[in-house]
């Protein structure tokens, strides 16, 4: 029997300030294990928080990011929580009196776009990390305690493993835009945890369970899945859904139970007695909405609308913040150069394949290639020369290459490098005069109509001049042979 899930997600961004919420101790990712901590964030007896003021600041701007209403007074409290790699055996979080409530997030996947709805975000401070060497022993490293966690929290409105992973992209990509956190999901910087049930006859929710420890886009999509699978199997059974706790595992390819699922009772929360109400003003929420940048969502309509770009090409350029204006710079640079719009599309296509590929293949950086490596102003003008024709495809990527690895003038290596399109009829008869001297089977047959030998002579002949022959001149002297003409 198929049924329809009922998907919603706790999103857990660590905040990208320079300290940890309550302390003065380095947020930052690996080091020496248990260096980065002191008595705040270890929590031993005497120690006593303060609030970072740039975790505030970073947690509304998200808030207004995703259109949710800012509390002018919030407060933190005390989440019963005993686990190993927590030593005070609490958590400093928001319960009943979070940072912001309600909002929402649009989303377009590849086949629709649809509205997910948030019930509140609150700030809290990570536990440490433990390690499981299996069969051994446990490992904990405490660094990571008291670092400023972001937790969103939203509806179940989610119906399908699709929608679940456009959402989760989509999520990143505004908070990385906003500079709220860096989104590195192998480092941990963003986690998912995901709450499914599977839907009654009559359309309301089933008994959830949570799936923890989800930090790639691929591990979401598998989990899901897999307890879909899991559920329904039980339903189709007879049996019943639990509501528990369990735990992603990647390697293994399955969730494995963790807990029962805890209610609110079996946390013991109270008020944080050593820290004071967060009390904001609307002149303080309205200056941060202020330093609130382009979306991606209004980015990628903007790049279709100004550029004529594909919702593909788009997407793809709106994906890292890096990207755009590092294009929109390119485009201005080859319109002075090249004043034709249809250029643009072209720059696009070389910016996120073949510079983005190069970069890939030679292990650099994207923000030392943007930055250094190929500037704005020398891929434009690389396409002015690929326009103006100057250039076949095979010559531009040569040059690129070339591009890549020395500050030279770009003239002057087409010169170098001898890559100036060969359009010459005269010169270029000859060479394919040598090449068909030395494939007369292949015109024979191509002369008898075989036509997919054109494209083997036309490669030939472009082989033999380094890609730099113009192929539409090479094919009208191929075509001319195949007629009995003399190339």
């Amino acid at each position: 029997m198929t049924r329809t899930p009922v998907i919603g997600f706790e999103v857990h961004a660590q905040l990208a300030t320079r300290t940890k919420i309550f302390c003065a101790c380095p947020n930052a990712i690996g080091g020496e294990p248990n260096t980065r901590v002191c008595p705040v964030c270890l929590g031993l007896p005497g120690a006593l928080p303060v609030l970072n003021e740039r975790v505030l600041e970073l947690g509304i701007i998200a808030a207004l990011a995703l259109d949710a209403d800012v509390a002018p007074r919030s407060f933190f409290a005390r989440k019963s929580y005993f686990y190993p790699d927590l030593p005070k055996g609490y958590q400093i979080t928001q319960n009943e009196a979070p940072l912001a409530l309600g909002g929402y997030l649009d989303v377009a996947s590849t086949e629709r776009s649809f509205r997910v709805g948030l019930r509140q975000l609150h700030i809290e401070e990570d536990a440490g990390k433990t390690t499981h060497r299996e069969g051994r022993d446990s490992l904990i490293d405490m660094n990571r305690c008291g670092v400023p966690l972001l937790e969103i929290v939203t509806r179940p409105d989610i119906r399908s493993v699709d929608d679940a992973v456009a959402f989760a992209e989509e999520i990143r990509r505004v908070l990385v835009y906003c500079g709220v956190t860096s989104g590195r999901m192998h480092e941990g910087s963003l986690r998912f945890d995901t709450n499914v049930s599977l839907a009654r006859p009559d359309g309301t929710p089933g008994v959830p369970c949570e799936v923890k420890n989800l930090n790639s886009f691929r591990s979401i999509r598998h989990a899901l899945k897999s307890e879909i699978a899991r559920q329904s199997e039980a339903l189709d059974a007879g049996g019943e859904v639990q509501h528990e706790t369990l735990l992603w595992n990647e390697q293994a390819g399955e969730a494995l139970p963790m807990r029962s699922k805890e209610e609110s009772a079996d946390y013991r929360y109270f008020r944080e007695p050593d820290l004071p109400d967060v009390v904001l003003a609307d002149a303080r929420i309205d200056e941060l909405r202020g330093l609130l940048t382009e979306l991606p969502a209004a980015l990628r309509k903007r790049l279709r609308a100004q550029y004529g770009l594909t919702d593909e090409v788009a997407a793809v350029i709106a994906a890292d913040p890096r990207t755009p204006p590092y294009f929109e710079t390119a485009a201005a640079e080859l319109r002075a150069l090249e004043p034709d719009a249809e250029g643009v599309p072209t720059l696009a296509n070389w910016l996120i394949g073949p510079l983005r590929g190069l970069a890939h293949e030679r292990g650099v950086p994207l923000d030392a290639v943007l930055e250094s490596r190929v500037p704005p102003a020398r891929l434009a003008e690389l396409v002015a020369l690929r326009l103006a024709g100057r250039l076949t495809e095979t010559g531009a990527k040569t040059l690129l290459e070339a591009a890549f690895d020395t500050a030279e003038e770009l003239g002057a290596l087409v010169e170098r490098l001898g890559l100036d399109r060969i359009s010459d009829e005269t010169r270029l008869s000859a060479v394919v005069a040598s090449v068909l001297d030395e494939h007369p089977d292949e015109l024979a047959r191509l002369q008898r109509g075989e036509r997919k030998l054109v494209r083997f002579l036309v490669g030939q002949v472009m082989a033999r001049t380094h890609g730099n022959a113009d192929p539409r001149v090479v094919n009208e002297l191929i075509e001319a042979a195949a007629r009995g003409e003399t190339p």
